[in-house]
């Protein structure tokens, strides 16, 4: 069944803890890239060996049909799941231009980010945006069908989320993530409607200080607008 959502949420990290916070989150991305290099490296090796010696070989559609077989020898962990859109994208973009032959993948063409000033990554409908300024992470999901539901099943989710719960929360630290679906807004229940709470960080989220994992949302995990029965889990991937 269809579930067009949103999630978005600023927190703000202790002051002492913001650059060791930022550098994490940001090294795991550039982790990431380079592992999807190696990737793209073992892929193009086999599209090659696939398309030897056969004339007009359309390597784009072996690809595509075959995506899962190709990166099959390669998973680290889970860390690569070929059901992942963004892997695939990123994948095809290091090794074509066009349908026509791959050409070897090059660090050069990966996005990497400096992981010592503020910056934004983006995956899937999802983004990580750090502010130097205010010490600040903001997680955004934009509306899309199941898009908050992907979006926690990428790896870098779980980079985030891990970090977020390793926190030692001080004063004036913290903050409210929060969701809403189209099941939600149109509930006629008492409260119903409006964004709800989906994690809790800290004072400025309500808690108390010192380290604390996410709180549930607001209603529970078991939350029922309308009488539906939405059961709302994170699976932390570590690298």
């Amino acid at each position: 069944m269809s579930c067009y959502e949103w999630e978005r949420g600023t927190i703000r990290i202790p002051a002492g803890q913001y650059s060791a916070f930022r550098k994490k989150v940001l090294a795991a991305w550039n982790k990431r890239q380079k592992y999807l290099l190696k990737v793209a490296k073992e892929v193009h090796a086999r599209l090659k060996k696939a398309g030897y010696r056969k004339r007009n070989f359309d390597f784009g559609n072996h690809f595509r049909e075959n995506f899962e077989q190709l990166i099959s020898l390669t998973r680290e962990n889970s860390f690569l799941h070929a059901d992942n859109e963004d892997d695939r994208w990123i994948i095809s973009r290091l090794l074509f231009d066009d349908d026509k032959k791959p050409h070897l993948p090059k660090q050069k063409d990966l996005k990497l980010v400096p992981i010592s000033k503020q910056t934004s990554i983006h995956f899937d409908d999802a983004s990580i945006s750090f502010n130097d300024e205010n010490k600040t992470v903001t997680w955004s999901v934009s509306e899309n069908n199941h898009a908050v539901e992907r979006a926690h099943e990428h790896p870098m989710a779980g980079v985030l989320f891990e970090a977020l719960e390793n926190v030692e929360w001080k004063r004036k630290s913290g903050g409210t993530i929060v969701k809403n679906d189209e099941y939600h807004r149109e509930s006629y229940e008492e409260d119903g409607g409006g964004n709800y709470a989906t994690h809790r960080y800290g004072p400025l989220g309500g808690e108390k200080t010192g380290r604390k994992r996410h709180a549930p949302p607001i209603g529970g995990y078991g939350y029922q607008p309308m009488g539906l029965s939405f059961s709302i889990t994170h699976t932390t991937r570590r690298f």
